[in-house]
């Protein structure tokens, strides 16, 4: 091998470099023979020479001719060729300390509740308790807790920390009292929160924009309202009872939970979109059924995608669970992105015929507004069923802007009713045929005041469902012992003994 003669000239400015072996005149990236202190490269090494690091003032461009080069982008070379050739006891060393400090961080995360005194189930240093609740389900691992911990449990949901409470008291704390700093839902997908319109839904806004967009949603559910809408479902409980019939007749066991999906669907098209959907007697026939399809899949993979479960476990990288997620979005289209597709239109048939007035939610959501900044207490975000929404002491005050739903609130609040409703809904009612079966006592009761309401009106309304005394604690009961959602905190609460959470 030859090696490359270098020369200077007098300014000492430029260097010339005459290339006898491309191989060698590689070097003056990376490392020179210890002979070569100076850019003048004369004579071969010896055979034991070591080589070291050494500043070069040229380096390669094209053309083939040198070009001066920057003392920090020289260092900068050296620095990063140093980094990734060092030995591999040195990379070993290195990865065992980023692992250890991992480690003691991560158990110092899971030590919360043992620090204050909160009793629980053992933590995984991988998955908190999340995996025990996918395994063998919240209500029977909650019941699990409960009986073996008391009242008040705390458990990880992957790595963050919260509290299974049964104790009666502080339910009211929290769901009255102290409900401003309850609002969240806890919902952690990763996928919603991401996505360009799902995370301006009510459940994944926060804070002031929660409080406004409440107070927006909150006059569509007033008693009012509601009497206007509930003829809609008169047809689908109809159907839904002819359903039942023919089940009945074929005397085999059926799943009652499908059949309660397709009810709720039914009844939430109508009263949200206004639309007939036929998704019960019909299956594989209409539009609606496509959204069914896309609801489940789009639940399924809230349950059981890997990216959901590895968000919970590892929030700390999440900037790489959004890179995944932005790649995810531009190449693949998400099963909520239908249903967005579907409802669009919709909404701007709505808008440009403003005069064509609809008894649905979709309607009062359009119609909504609000004056910005407003006070709004917050007992006022929720409505009683004997009242109209109350309005702020402040909402009369003129010369403030208003502030409307935007067509992507819109569309994501829709779809979050369509979908929390579809499965809340559906749940509810399979968890309460289930313990009406189970306590004959109390479903005999029941049937009695229902029984005793109808022969006297002859049909149900609002106001007669409302007054069945037996009805409103029963369905108390059920989301009691089995309950459909739960709640998360947004600020520390004293009550005697202080808890600071993580």
């Amino acid at each position: 091998m030859t090696y490359p003669s270098a020369s200077i000239d007098s300014s000492g400015q430029r260097a010339s470099l005459h290339r006898r072996d491309w191989l060698a005149g590689m070097v003056v990236f990376g490392v020179l023979p210890s002979y070569a202190e100076t850019p003048l490269c004369s004579g071969p090494p010896t055979f034991f020479e070591r080589p070291t690091p050494v500043r070069c003032s040229a380096s390669f461009h094209r053309g083939g001719k040198p070009k001066p080069s920057s003392r920090r982008q020289e260092s900068t070379r050296k620095t990063g060729f140093v980094f990734f050739n060092m030995p591999a006891p040195v990379w070993t060393a290195l990865i065992v300390i980023i692992l250890a400090c991992f480690y003691f961080w991560r158990r110092k995360r899971f030590s919360l509740f043992v620090d204050i005194g909160i009793p629980g189930p053992k933590p995984s240093l991988f998955s908190g308790n999340l995996s025990e609740l996918i395994e063998r389900g919240p209500s029977q691992t909650f019941d699990t807790w409960v009986n073996k911990y008391g009242d008040v449990v705390g458990f990880y949901n992957g790595a963050k920390p919260m509290l299974l409470v049964k104790d009666l008291d502080l339910i009211k704390k929290i769901q009255i009292k102290d409900f401003g700093n309850f609002h969240g839902r806890g919902v952690t997908s990763a996928v919603n929160r991401q996505h360009p319109v799902s995370k301006l839904n009510l459940i994944n806004v926060d804070g002031e924009r929660w409080k406004d967009m409440r107070s927006l949603l909150t006059p569509a559910f007033t008693s009012s309202n509601m009497k206007k809408m509930l003829h809609l479902m008169d047809t689908c409980t109809d159907e839904f009872l002819e359903i039942l019939d023919s089940l009945h007749e074929q005397e085999k066991a059926f799943e009652i939970r499908e059949v309660f999906q397709k009810l709720s669907l039914d009844v939430i098209v109508r009263l949200a979109f206004g639309v007939q959907s036929n998704v019960q007697k019909n299956p594989g026939t209409t539009g609606m059924n496509a959204i069914v399809k896309v609801i489940l899949d789009g639940l399924n993979e809230f349950r059981t995608g890997w990216m959901e479960f590895f968000v919970a476990c590892f929030p700390e990288f999440s900037f790489v669970w959004k890179l995944v997620l932005m790649w995810r979005q531009c190449f693949m289209k998400l099963p909520v992105d239908k249903m967005y597709d579907c409802i669009m239109p919709i909404i701007d048939v709505r808008r440009s015929n403003p005069e064509a007035r609809r008894q649905d939610l979709l309607q009062l959501m359009l119609n909504a507004e609000v004056e910005e900044g407003a006070a709004v207490n917050v007992h006022q975000l929720t409505v009683g069923n004997d009242g109209e929404a109350p309005k702020s002491a402040e909402s009369t005050v003129s010369g403030r802007k208003r502030r409307c739903l935007s067509n992507a609130e819109v569309q994501a609040n829709a779809v979050l009713f369509l979908v929390a409703g579809f499965e809340t809904t559906s749940t509810a009612l399979t968890f309460t045929t289930y313990l009406l079966a189970k306590f004959q006592d109390v479903q005999d009761r029941l049937r009695s005041e229902i029984t005793d309401v109808l022969e006297r009106d002859g049909k149900f309304n609002y106001d007669n469902v409302l007054s069945m005394r037996y009805l409103k604690p029963s369905n108390y009961r059920v989301s009691e012992i089995l309950p459909t959602t739960h709640r998360i905190h947004h600020e520390d609460l004293s009550s005697g003994i202080r808890i600071q959470w993580a």
